[in-house]
């Protein structure tokens, strides 16, 4: 029913006794509240009030409505004070989803911020592989998850806020292992006598891909797999030679190949659903991942006017 307004006029008339007073309460002229009225008890059939001289008295329909309202109006009135203190509130779970090269890089800023606020209980979900275009999960939408890190080009997703985080360097390594069994390439040219392994990456999202289909042959991968973690641990088996991010080479002990490059430079995005930028725990979530990648020395930072107005936007400027 299509009426929710108009119920909620003659709610407050009936409350009030008075049409007058009930415009001046709601705002409407007097003219809209008698027309609210008239278009409601046409609607259900029924007179809601009595008319007389000292203004509105309710009929025995008009009291049920009454009653009704009142309820709806109590219900309403928890949920609203509800949804405050949540948003306001410093408790309870905080979801960021990401992929699980990124976990390393955000644990810095989930430890500092869970020591400022112990009330809250932090989840990590790692993201499935998909596409750029299906990266938006719902799940932002629906407010099972406050905050996701999504890897590739930049997304453009309606009624979410978007900006860019980090870059990490990549390039490519092996181990020791592998070069004591078929030798080290000194350059490109050598790639057809060696084994590689990679993450599967059919809409080339990956900003070495392209690299990957021009300089290795299409017969030298040993192992792809959709799960970027395992491909690192597949490289750290001594599987082949493959990418990864700086970082986590040089903590794994994996000795280059292919010093990395810029055009490798694989950027992430922290992306929430605009509403969420209303919930406290969110924002000085992301103002602690702003602290902590201001300072980080894997990522290429954004610089000058640029970082300033996506630093304004990520806090809700």
């Amino acid at each position: 029913m299509d009426e929710w307004d108009k119920i909620r006029t003659a709610y407050t008339v009936a409350k009030i006794g008075t049409v007058s007073g009930a415009a001046e309460a709601l705002g409407y002229h007097r003219a809209t509240v008698i027309r609210h009225v008239d278009t409601l008890e046409a609607s259900i059939g029924a007179k809601l009030f009595l008319r007389h001289e000292r203004g509105y008295s309710t009929t025995e329909v008009g009291r049920d409505l009454l009653d009704v309202a009142t309820a709806a109006d109590g219900l309403f009135g928890e949920f609203f004070h509800r949804t405050k203190a949540q948003t306001n509130s410093m408790d309870g779970p905080l979801t960021i989803s990401g992929s699980s090269i990124v976990m390393p890089l955000l644990l810095p800023a989930i430890a500092k911020f869970r020591e400022s606020n112990p009330g809250v209980q932090c989840r990590y979900e790692i993201q499935p592989c998909k596409p750029p275009e299906e990266m938006a999960s719902p799940n932002l939408q629906y407010g099972d998850v406050h905050i996701a890190v999504i890897g590739g080009p930049k997304p453009t997703y309606d009624d979410y806020i978007v900006r860019r985080l980090f870059a990490i360097r990549t390039g490519m390594y092996a181990t020791q292992s592998y070069f004591d069994k078929y030798g080290k390439p000194t350059s490109v040219d050598e790639f057809s006598d060696h084994w590689f392994v990679g993450v599967e990456d059919p809409n080339g999202s990956k900003p070495f891909a392209g690299w990957s289909q021009a300089n290795i042959p299409a017969d030298r991968w040993a192992l792809i797999s959709d799960n970027i973690g395992c491909v690192h641990e597949y490289l750290m088996s001594g599987l082949g030679i493959g990418f990864c991010p700086e970082h986590e080479a040089r903590s794994k002990g994996l000795i280059e190949v292919v010093a990395p490059k810029a055009e490798w430079d694989w950027p992430f995005w922290l992306v929430t659903h605009r509403d969420m930028r209303r919930s406290a725990k969110v924002t000085a979530f992301i103002a602690e991942v702003n602290e902590c990648f201001s300072t980080l020395p894997t990522s290429r930072r954004l610089g000058g006017a640029e970082r300033s107005r996506d630093l304004a936007v990520a806090n809700g400027a």
